[in-house]
């Protein structure tokens, strides 16, 4: 009797979990949205040269080391002129009411950092392609030493930023519950909102700080640090997730796509 009840249960939420046909479309339609984006392109590239940095550490075949050499050189292309476009984004972010003083400088830190980072990346990518023949291993290595310094330059705004915003989320929380016995659907708008954006903030928080400041670390390492197996194989873990979370964080907000 309990293994047929037991049966029927998992069948049902096995009905339950497959999607329908106009959920699928949906999908469909949303991967397309989002494919036509840069950023799609990007953080679908970068998850999958992580998964091959994380391959290549665990099983030291040559093909996952050329096909993480390969995306990473794809990705650099992504960013030619990004400098230019961090230039309108610090102008924004300055310009930004929502933002206070703080969180105005952390952000043009983070994004002035993301711009230098792919200043500098364009000399990497002149150099993958034989341009500059003269560096020696030791020299290549310090300039993408130097590339990754930026990266963390990058991260640690972020953590700051986040970090603060929770903090102050938690304080509204608690002058929210101190408001209980006000109007009951403008305090239910307001709860959403706040765990919308302590969800967010968590989100980010996560990524930067476990998932992206241990990787960039990783890329400040000499390189016969980044050569071991097994650092190869947890950087590439943790930027397979931070990817995923970035592709996540960039879907297409459901709403009806024609």
């Amino acid at each position: 009797f309990f293994c047929c009840v037991e049966g029927r249960d998992f069948f049902h939420f096995a009905m339950v979990s497959v999607p329908s046909k106009d959920e699928l479309r949906e999908f469909w339609l949303e991967s397309v949205v989002f494919s036509d984006t840069l950023i799609a392109r990007d953080k679908t590239a970068r998850a999958f040269q992580y998964t091959a940095r994380m391959l290549f550490g665990v099983t030291d075949f040559e093909f996952f080391g050329n096909l993480m050499r390969a995306l990473s050189l794809s990705r650099k292309t992504l960013r030619f002129y990004k400098p230019v476009k961090a230039l309108k984004r610090i102008e924004d972010a300055t310009q930004d009411g929502q933002l206070d003083d703080l969180e105005k400088k952390l952000t043009v830190v983070e994004i002035a950092s993301d711009g230098i980072y792919a200043a500098i990346d364009h000399l990497t990518f002149l150099q993958r392609i034989g341009g500059m023949k003269w560096m020696g291993p030791k020299a290549v290595d310090n300039l993408d030493r130097i590339l990754e310094f930026f990266w963390f330059t990058e991260i640690v705004p972020v953590i700051w930023r986040e970090s603060r915003t929770l903090l102050r989320l938690g304080r509204q929380s608690s002058e929210r519950d101190a408001k209980m016995s006000e109007d009951r659907q403008r305090l239910q708008e307001c709860i959403s909102s706040l765990d919308a954006r302590r969800r967010k903030a968590l989100v980010l928080l996560f990524k930067a700080a476990v998932c992206d400041l241990p990787c960039s670390i990783f890329f400040m390492q000499p390189l016969s640090f980044k050569n071991k197996r097994v650092h190869k194989a947890w950087c590439g873990l943790l930027g397979l997730i931070a990817s995923l979370i970035s592709i996540t964080q960039n879907w297409p907000q459901k709403k009806k796509l024609l």
